[in-house]
């Protein structure tokens, strides 16, 4: 590709009227030669080739010309230019290829491939070209207006004849670099003068978070150790009871005093077994709101269940209420109340909650013992009977 800085604005007219004009000769070409081989003239082998390489030439050259013409590179103009190029090239190599010659027929395609590779390596070229281009234009500042506008300067400059004038006036005129400082110092002592808060320029953070933030005292007498966070923890006795321990036949287990919404409280104990059975057990107290009637509570379960538990829920104060499980996941489930009448102020229920995991093993024990108590109730059922009768 030829630079940039010498492609000047005559030639560039020149290449974009030069580009249709070779274009436009070896399409006509292509037409005579197609219209002489569907009158049934075929071509010698050196005339086929002669033929087929003038249009390579004369393509791969508008094609330059029509790249040389734009300064910018566009993928809607290199598809016209490929086209306009390579489309009269491969026709011709189609009706001057001789079947019967191997010359022929590898000139013609080797043609054909390298006329594509050079256009592919041109569009590249361009593009790349064009890319280095708008990042140096981008990169580079502008010229300040007062440079621009400055009349003693064009004056001056106009009027200098000599050497040693034209020296001088280098030397006093202010250069681009020194004229860009000038503004880049200007601008740093603006934003200096401008302060958010009302300190000094100097105590002003080095983030952009400028708002001042009154600790309390009482984080700043948080304690540091971790044997004071564990001698600042309370220990957990609520509603009276006192404090608990996990069992001990259990390997893990999750003491969980949640609130789940503003009118559930809720304090739980989770176990896990060494069998692997894990239940989730303890009271809920609900608050009613005065006339209030159906009420939904969400226990979560954390860390989620294995499976799908078993839930078990029950009245456990004089409350006229009923109980239904609507829903349950491994990572909760969801309790529907209903009263039997519109609740009063200050009325509570208190709900004993029970959600367990059984094991393989254990269900299987279950299964067996249920069996069990099922043939023991017929055979003393039976006994009954027999007594009876006789």
């Amino acid at each position: 590709m030829v630079p940039s800085a010498l492609v000047t604005t005559e030639f560039r007219q020149l290449a974009r009227w030069m580009a249709p004009i070779l274009w436009g000769f070896t399409l006509l070409v292509l037409i005579l030669i197609a219209v002489r081989c569907s009158q049934g003239w075929r071509p010698e082998v050196l005339t086929g080739l002669i033929l087929f390489g003038t249009v390579l030439t004369l393509n791969l050259f508008a094609g330059w010309m029509h790249r040389l013409s734009h300064d910018e590179w566009s993928l809607e103009r290199e598809l016209f230019n490929s086209g306009c190029t390579l489309f009269p090239i491969a026709l011709t190599g189609f009706f001057t290829i001789t079947a019967s010659s191997p010359v022929s027929v590898l000139f013609i395609l080797l043609g054909i491939v390298l006329a594509g590779g050079c256009q592919i390596f041109l569009a590249g070229t361009q593009e790349e070209d064009s890319s280095v281009a708008s990042l140096n234009s981008a990169a580079t500042p502008d010229t300040p207006d007062a440079l621009l506008t400055s009349e003693p300067l064009a004056s001056s400059t106009s009027n200098a004849e000599t050497s040693g004038e034209a020296d001088e006036l280098k030397e006093s005129s202010p250069t681009l670099e020194a004229v860009i400082n000038e503004e880049i110092t200007r601008i740093d002592e603006q934003i200096a003068d401008v302060s958010l808060i009302d300190e000094p320029v100097d105590k002003i953070p080095s983030d952009s978070d400028t708002r001042i933030i009154d600790i309390p005292e009482e984080i700043n007498r948080l304690p540091e150790s971790s044997q004071e966070v564990e001698e600042s923890i309370p220990t957990h006795q609520k509603n009276g009871h006192p404090e608990e321990f996990g069992c001990t036949e259990t390997d893990r287990s999750y003491d969980l005093f949640a609130e789940q919404s503003e009118w559930v409280v809720q304090e739980f104990r989770r176990t896990r077994r060494p069998s692997g059975c894990e239940a989730i057990e303890g009271y809920m107290k609900v608050d009613w709101q005065p006339g209030q009637k159906r009420q939904m509570v969400h226990v979560p379960f954390y860390p989620p269940f294995a499976g799908t538990p078993e839930i078990y829920c029950e009245q456990a104060d004089e409350s006229d209420v009923r109980l239904k499980v609507a829903e349950t996941r491994r990572y909760g489930t969801r309790i529907e109340l209903c009263l039997a009448h519109p609740a009063e102020a200050g009325e509570t229920t208190c709900l004993h909650f029970l959600a367990c995991l059984a094991c393989e093993e254990e269900v299987e024990e279950d299964i067996m013992e249920e069996a069990e108590l099922i043939s023991q109730a017929e055979a003393s059922q039976n006994q009954d009977e027999e007594q009876g009768a006789a």
